[in-house]
């Protein structure tokens, strides 16, 4: 095996199952071209799977999941955009609804497309900049950011009052007893325009009497 694999396998995944050609690199003490050869073979070979231009991973580890990939994503043009799971993903994840989705949602203040790898199709939805937060670690490493059952639906609410309409429609919802009414109502009154403050908010109404929440 070439010194870029032995290096990946022995330091590298042990430590985190998704990293970089730069990460790579380093723990080899290659040059980047010479580790983006080497990860290329052990891709070819099945060891390893190509997720975007500079980012691979084992998608065989107990800890990989297509999730922690996002942060990678996110900082693929090295541009640093912050961004959470969050809509139907997150609901699914803290266990409010039982339908998987085939797509991974997250929350963006900067447009950007979709995409798609071996691992799952990405898509980036923009929310206003006062609206981005609620979020925390989540995963068996923490690798990546999981909006809280409060704001994975606030977002799903939010997002079907736009012109798009995207999730008008939400599979059957439970209210888990982790989900907080009053984190919910904080966020709808931070929305800053008043007519969609009043959407979300009849949103809310319709939703709210499924079950008693915790205050």
């Amino acid at each position: 095996m070439n010194k870029t694999g032995i290096a990946v396998l022995r330091d590298v995944i042990p430590a985190s199952p998704v990293f970089t050609t730069r990460v790579a690199a380093i723990a080899a003490h290659v040059a980047p071209d010479v580790a983006t050869r080497d990860l290329a073979r052990l891709a070819a070979l099945g060891i390893l799977t190509r997720i975007a231009a500079g980012v691979w991973a084992d998608v065989r580890h107990p800890d990989f999941s297509p999730y922690a990939v996002v942060p990678y994503l996110l900082n693929i043009r090295r541009s640093k955009m912050q961004g959470y799971v969050s809509l139907l993903s997150a609901l699914n994840l803290r266990g409010m609804i039982q339908q998987i989705p085939r797509t991974i949602h997250v929350i963006v203040t900067e447009q950007r497309r979709s995409v798609r790898t071996p691992v799952g199709l990405y898509e980036f939805h923009q929310i206003d900049s006062a609206l981005f937060g609620g979020f925390e670690p989540f995963g068996q490493l923490g690798n990546f950011d999981l909006a809280t059952p409060a704001k994975a639906l606030f977002d799903s609410l939010y997002l079907s009052t736009r012109r798009s309409r995207r999730f008008g429609h939400l599979p059957e919802l439970e209210l888990t007893r982790a989900f907080r009414r009053t984190e919910m109502t904080r966020w709808i009154r931070t929305i800053r325009h008043a007519p969609l403050r009043s959407a979300v908010a009849a949103r809310w109404a319709q939703v709210e009497h499924i079950e008693h929440i915790p205050a």
